[in-house]
């Protein structure tokens, strides 16, 4: 290599002789992220930030010995100290020989003036948290399908409760566009029919990492789900809106998993266990009555009658031999469930579902258009009936029996009455074919057949 140019190192080294030489103590003030402690030296390391930038920085030993205060992601501070180059990485640092706090950074300001609203609102309250079903069937999961955070939810409820069946609506759990995604994903959860509860989960990060799940939508989506809602999001220390506002809050996605569903295994323990119990509470039953038999029997009154005692004893031993069967019944039954929840579980193969619901689709259709058919046909029907009626009752029907309408020429109203008309005046009177256009000779009271033949 040429002597002519610098090495990475004479150049880095070149640089950080010009900014001690340059630039002297300063005071800088920032919002603390990504906090660490390093136990064995008891060195500092965490980052400075505003809206627009991110300083590295670093604290020894014995400076850290001088604080009165414990640093944390979050807090504003002042970091006094110099300009340095840390050489192996060629990156700018701050080394902090003093920091004090300066209160809370504003994203945390505002983090907690939303914390004490959506409280006062009630969407943390303790009552209103729903406990969540013993044993459910369907569970939703809403979190990144590529994470590990969804390897740990589906190996812990395969181990624990299998039976299960697992629908995951994926969405991304950091980055801007994650709160929506995230919202999306449990309003769509909330609305899958036969859904038992839903795991809400992302694995650990720094709390820029988890900001999302303190989004307002993504708090008023887990406080308003359809379902319960287990959260698990990050680690133990981490706690966000989400966890306050779900139904349950877990230390890791894993435990969410784990607190959702039973263990098979006790499960199992626990019923064998009563089947046993059952069966020793029935087998000292059964002693006690034969005992009280041979009792009844051995007495006094019944030694004559031994008949009826060892018909009694075979009716004993009758009822015994059923009792037996049904504890034995029982127990076959449930083993019969259980191998049947097993089959369940294997057979949640989707395209056999798919296809399934296809044919019953096609069912309901075929059974729609049936139906529609039927009314269709018994509304013409009662149509057709509707109009005879209507037909028979109406006034063609009636002038054709030789009825007339009569109308006044002038308005075409109806004249009910010898008196809504004046002599000579024109009508017209419709019937059951045709008209005539008369005119008024004479107008009375009543009509005397018997006068207008006379005449």
């Amino acid at each position: 290599m040429s002597r002519d140019g610098l090495t990475v190192s004479e150049a880095l080294a070149l640089a950080k002789d010009a900014i001690d030489a340059g630039v002297g103590p300063l005071r800088v003030d920032g919002e603390l992220s990504g906090f660490k402690r390093h136990r064995p030296s008891g060195h500092l390391y965490f980052d400075l930030k505003d809206a627009r930038s991110r300083l590295s920085c670093v604290m020894w030993r014995e400076a850290a010995r001088r604080l009165r205060f414990e640093p944390a992601d979050g807090m504003l501070v002042r970091a006094q100290g110099r300009f340095g180059i840390y050489e192996v990485q060629g990156r700018l640092q701050l080394y902090a020989e003093a920091l004090e706090p300066a209160g809370l950074g504003d994203l945390h300001a505002a983090l907690e003036r939303l914390k004490e609203r959506l409280a006062a609102e009630g969407l943390f309250a303790t009552e209103r948290k729903r406990p969540l079903p013993r044993f459910p069937e369907r569970i939703g999961v809403a979190t990144s399908d590529s994470g590990a955070a969804i390897r740990d939810i589906l190996r812990v409820l395969g181990q624990r409760w299998p039976v299960a069946e697992v629908v995951l609506r994926p969405c991304a759990v950091q980055g801007a566009a994650a709160a929506p995604e995230i919202a999306a994903a449990l309003e769509d959860l909330g609305r899958e029919p036969d859904l038992d509860l839903i795991l809400l989960g992302r694995g650990g990060g720094s709390i820029e990492d988890l900001w999302c799940f303190n989004d307002e939508a993504v708090v008023r989506a887990v406080a308003g789900s359809r379902r319960p809602v287990v959260a698990g999001i990050g680690h133990e220390i981490d706690v966000t809106l989400a966890d306050l506002a779900a139904d349950l809050r877990a230390a890791t996605p894993s435990q969410a998993a784990e607190l959702s569903v039973p263990d098979r295994t006790d499960v199992l323990a626990r019923l064998r266990g009563e089947g046993r119990r059952l069966l020793a509470r029935a087998e000292g039953r059964l002693r006690t009555e034969r005992l009280r038999v041979a009792r009844i029997e051995s007495s006094h009154g019944l030694r004559r009658p031994r008949e009826l005692v060892r018909t009694r004893a075979q009716r004993i031993d009758e009822l015994a031999i059923r009792l037996e069967s049904a504890l034995a019944n029982g127990i076959a039954r449930r083993r019969t469930r259980l191998e049947d929840l097993d089959r369940r579980f294997r057979s949640r193969e989707p395209r056999l579902r798919l296809r399934r619901g296809g044919e019953r689709l096609a069912e309901i259709r075929s059974r729609i258009r049936a139906r529609a058919a039927r009314a269709i046909a018994d509304r013409r029907r009662l149509l057709a009936l509707r109009a005879e009626h209507l037909e028979a009752v109406g006034p063609r029907s009636v002038l054709g029996r030789g009825y007339a309408i009569c109308l006044r020429e002038a308005d075409g109203g109806a004249i009910r009455s010898w008196t809504e008309v004046g002599d000579r005046e024109r009508v017209a009177v419709i019937l059951g074919t045709g008209s005539l256009r008369c005119r008024v000779e004479e107008r009375r009271e009543t009509w005397d057949r018997n006068r207008e033949e006379s005449r």
